[in-house]
């Protein structure tokens, strides 16, 4: 094709790109457009058309260049998942119902149940939405920067920090009590999921493997593991290894994922033998475990759960039986006061939530998009599996709380800040190209 004409079909591609908002999307618009361009080309070349004629026809075949821009749009536009968030709706609606139980249940503490989760949940509504506008692909940058600033952060409140139940990881800000524990979990995952590269190819030497190899396990796994070791932060710890085994996994890094979990087997074990604090440490969470204060927490529970029947003890009704069951014990408590068929209610919303973000991984393309939706996600996913093996009895009794259901002002912040992460990352799936040009 001759320069004049490509020319005139450079103009047609531009013109079918004006509408299009997603500029990133123009390039592989245009190679997709052009492809189909020069096979009506060659055909019409063929049937002995000059070469004036045939792209003017072909152009002409391919339609209006602004009704196409128009369909390419339409396309490539923001999309919004309502359907994830009908299901945090449904799950912040059920959290306010119990805030209103616990307003009539818990007179032994001056706490306002629903006015605090109002504020913190418009607070948390109003994170999420900036979120959801803003690229989060301009975090990938500052990934690094992420990570040394979080674990700085956290060993400087392990010093200066505020100490709840024996752990110095909080800060007040203001009026607002701040978890630092609790926000690393979801920057260092935020960093890890920046940080993570693609599997090395078969052309780099066994010596590099080995390297990047190991700099990634202390990174990835025993920097943040001695941390909350040395905070004394053990549920954290939990978390932390369930979201970053869900990133490996949802990156489909499996053998990485079972390499990391024996290293860090073998490194816990040497702690213990070489480091009387460590194995203290163990030691206690061993005792947790058949203790006698969780053995009755847990005995207590299910005798609340199975004197609930079908429609529970009556709205607002106390659980005086079980310490802090508006924040770790909340499932039971729902349970109890409300009956079983709300229990499995809730347990359908929590699951068709899980369900929701598993699909939005497997329609987002974009690698960095998928470690974040999975890593982040992945540990509100195991606050509400613990949450319900404690319930049960099955775990020992931690800090952890039902997102979006239990009391707590900055961690509904905090959930919130993941729902718009998703979000933000659902809203570019198609305005993203698959090649990189």
């Amino acid at each position: 094709m001759s320069t004049s004409y490509r020319l005139r079909v450079a103009e047609y591609l531009d013109q079918v790109c004006l509408p299009v908002k997603a500029k990133e999307m123009h390039p592989e618009i245009k190679l997709e457009i052009e492809a189909h361009l020069e096979a009506i080309i060659e055909d019409l070349l063929a049937e002995g058309l000059s070469e004036e004629a045939a792209v003017e026809q072909a152009i002409v075949q391919m339609g209006d260049p602004d009704k196409l821009g128009v369909q390419f749009h339409n396309v490539h536009k923001p999309q919004t998942d309502w359907n994830l968030l009908v299901l945090v709706g449904l799950l912040l609606g059920t959290g306010m119902v119990a805030m209103f139980a616990m307003r009539k249940a818990v007179t032994t503490i001056a706490v306002h149940f629903v006015e605090n989760t109002l504020f913190y949940g418009v607070l948390g509504l109003l994170v999420m939405a900036a979120i959801y506008f803003w690229d989060y692909r301009k975090l990938n940058r500052w990934s690094l920067i992420l990570y040394i600033a979080t674990a700085s952060g956290l060993l400087l409140t392990k010093r200066f920090g505020l100490q709840v139940d024996g752990i110095e990881t909080w800060i007040r800000v203001a009026t607002m009590t701040i978890n630092v524990s609790m926000v690393s979990l979801y920057a260092f995952i935020l960093a890890i999921a920046g940080m993570m590269k693609p599997a090395l190819g078969n052309h780099v030497s066994l010596l590099k493997r080995i390297v990047v190899y190991i700099i990634e396990l202390f990174l990835y796994v025993l920097i943040p593991a001695w941390i909350y070791l040395t905070v004394s932060h053990i549920s954290m710890l939990v978390l932390y290894m369930i979201g970053l085994s869900v990133l490996l996994l949802f990156s489909r890094k499996w053998k990485t994922w079972l390499s990391y979990i024996t290293v860090m087997t073998a490194f816990g074990s040497v702690l213990v033998l070489l480091d009387d604090k460590f194995s203290y440490t163990v030691e206690r969470i061993l005792r947790q475990f058949n203790s006698v204060d969780s053995n009755y927490i847990a005995a207590r529970s299910m005798e609340a759960i199975r004197s609930a029947g079908l429609i529970g003890n009556g709205f607002g009704v106390s659980m005086d039986q079980i310490p802090f069951y508006y924040s770790n014990m909340m499932f039971t408590y729902l349970i109890y006061s409300l009956g079983w068929i709300t229990g499995m209610l809730v347990v359908s919303l929590i699951a068709a939530l899980m369900v929701r973000v598993w699909i939005v991984t497997r329609v987002v393309a974009d690698p960095y998009g998928r470690n974040v939706i999975a890593g982040l996600f992945g540990i509100i996913a195991a606050q509400y599996v613990v949450s319900m093996l404690m319930t049960a009895g099955l775990m020992p009794i931690m800090d952890i709380t039902m997102p979006m259901i239990s009391y707590g002002g900055f961690n509904l912040v905090l959930n919130l800040v993941v729902i718009g992460f998703i979000l933000s990352v659902y809203r570019r799936k198609n305005m993203i190209p698959s090649v990189i040009y």
